[in-house]
């Protein structure tokens, strides 16, 4: 097949449309929906069994792709914006949201409208740049430098928040201009035979109504968001209090060395801070490693949560656009067969978040466990501090050497205490979010079991249907 020249003109789409296709573990081409062949100029016919870089555009970056299939072939989901060729060498931007399933992988598409599309647009423009000018390599490397450059830790970091602006961008499009919508009730599906028009629309339903659910829980998540920043902060301010006072134990001891055998009871307290000071850096050290386990949690549980919305919307759209075109009985079974792998990776994907959910669920509670630790360890060191200043205070003069330490000790204590309160409170705030939004997931999780259950039950009858239709 030729390749089209490229060509500054668009191929258009609107941004209430969504489409997919499917391809095998090689990215061939397998299926897909109208959308995509309407966009992309080929007859669907045409396109499967061809690779899907058959539309790839002359414009994207080669590293983009090279990042794209090594998370993809890891078994993970990955999202990315790219530049499309249709056949007439038109170009068509999306961000391209795939997922493996059991055989291949299925990629959803959806338009971009929000910021993040201009600072794609110029960073792939140096990325690009970058190849033709010395490699790919360096430009896989920029990419990188890139993400980390933006403000974030990874690039699923990026690109979750970025999914979750895209689709609050298109849902407010659609809002305001009704773009790619339709009236949709249970006339709207008559066209489709009895049994699969009913089908659609229940499935219509459902996922409208389970969008609407994940909104609520994303809105939850972008809150949760800020609490991991505040956590993330906190446990960076603890740490610095802590590496202003390491060495305190140690001149503690030396000054209560000068003050000779009539600061005995002194020696004792500097001997008391040095252990109590190590028992508080190793539970610092714990709470630290549950911080960070959290944050990276909360990253995943975000990028599930809004790539199971992505894949609600795209369910929704599909039923919809199925029941528009004409049908009979025997495209029925077609129908359905296109249907159930896309219902199965919504399904598989909200198990996804549900697992993350769980995680994230149970790394607060050992946040919560540890910084309840740390307190304990902080609350016997301003014991051993009480016990200092009556011993400081007898001793007079001979023990003023040892009243700075004892001040620097009280003010490491109730800088971290102080941001002990604030964790604790934030994490049993992020422990009720995260409890309230696993049960959103859980009731839709429940609601797409039953569609599935549902698609089987009718491809089921359709056959038992056809099988007596020809013995008659």
């Amino acid at each position: 097949m030729t390749k089209p020249v490229p060509k500054n003109e668009e191929s258009p789409f609107d941004v209430g449309e969504l489409f997919f296709s499917r391809t095998d573990k090689r990215g061939v081409i397998e299926g897909g929906n109208s959308v995509f062949a309407r966009v992309s100029c080929y007859p669907l016919e045409e396109m499967v069994g061809k690779a899907h870089n058959l539309v790839r555009h002359p414009d994207m970056p080669k590293s983009v792709f090279k990042y794209f299939w090594e998370i993809l072939k890891s078994n993970e989901p990955i999202l990315a914006y790219v530049k499309n060729m249709a056949s007439d060498g038109r170009y068509y931007w999306v961000l391209a949201a795939a997922f493996p399933t059991e055989d291949g992988y299925v990629s959803i598409r959806l338009k971009p409208t929000s910021k993040w599309f201009e600072t794609i647009k110029s960073l792939y423009a140096t990325l690009l740049q970058i190849e033709q000018s010395e490699s790919v390599d360096k430009s896989y490397s920029h990419l990188l430098e890139a993400v980390s450059k933006l403000g974030y830790s990874s690039y699923r970091e990026m690109m979750r928040e970025a999914l979750t602006e895209e689709l609050a961008s298109r849902d407010r499009i659609i809002a305001e201009h009704r773009t790619g919508t339709r009236v949709r009730n249970k006339n709207h599906f008559a066209k489709a035979v009895t049994g699969l028009g009913e089908f659609l629309h229940a499935t219509n339903e459902t996922c409208d109504r389970s969008s609407r659910d994940y909104d609520r829980s994303i809105r939850m998540l972008s809150g949760v968001g800020q609490l991991r920043r505040s956590l993330i902060s906190l446990s960076g301010e603890i740490n610095d209090s802590y590496s202003r006072v390491q060495y305190l134990s140690i001149n503690m001891a030396v000054a209560s060395e000068h003050t000779g055998s009539a600061g005995a009871t002194l020696t004792v307290v500097a001997e008391t801070f040095r252990q109590w000071s190590a028992q508080a850096q190793k539970s610092l050290s714990e709470f630290t490693i549950s911080m960070e386990q959290v944050a990276k949690m909360l990253d995943g549980a975000g990028f599930t949560t809004a790539a199971s919305r992505l894949q609600l919307s795209m369910i929704s759209f599909y039923a919809d656009e199925i029941s528009a075109l004409e049908s009979d009985v025997g495209a029925e079974n077609d129908t359905v067969d296109q249907l159930i792998p896309i219902l199965e990776i919504g399904r598989s994907i909200i198990r996804g978040t549900d697992l993350e959910l769980r995680k994230v669920y149970e790394s607060v509670n050992q946040l919560r466990i540890d910084s309840r630790k740390l307190g304990e360890a902080l609350s016997a060191l301003y014991i051993v501090y009480q016990n200092g200043k009556v011993e400081v205070a007898r001793l007079g003069e001979a023990g003023a050497v040892f009243e700075q330490h004892l001040k620097d000790m009280a003010t490491f204590v109730e800088e971290v205490m102080k941001r002990i309160v604030q964790i604790e409170e934030n994490a049993r705030v992020l422990h009720s979010d995260i409890k309230e939004i696993m049960s959103v997931v859980g009731d839709v999780s429940l609601a797409l079991d039953r569609l599935d259950r549902g698609a089987v039950a009718l491809k089921r009858r359709h056959k038992e249907s056809k099988t007596d239709r020809e013995a008659s």
